[in-house]
């Protein structure tokens, strides 16, 4: 059974997870390894990062979109 990372927020097997390193390190190897095969099946470039914790995943995050300016009315960043 797949579910959406938005059912794992309100799934109570995960409520005591609030950072990546809290998650255990075969649950992220595999989740790193789905991505990859999702990747390469659709013939996209990524790159999996790990070892950061929320507050640099987000400072990552907006590095990354800063040079995108938001389009007016859109309700993006």
């Amino acid at each position: 059974m797949i579910r959406s990372w938005r059912s794992l927020a309100t799934d109570p097997l995960f409520q005591d997870y609030h950072d990546i390193l809290d998650i255990p390190q075969h649950l992220l190897r595999g989740v790193a390894r789905f991505s990859a095969v999702c990747r390469d099946l659709k013939g996209r470039r990524m790159r999996t990062l790990s070892g950061e914790n929320a507050d640099q995943a987000a400072a990552r995050i907006l590095r990354a979109i800063r040079p995108y300016p938001a389009r007016e009315g859109s309700g993006e960043l």
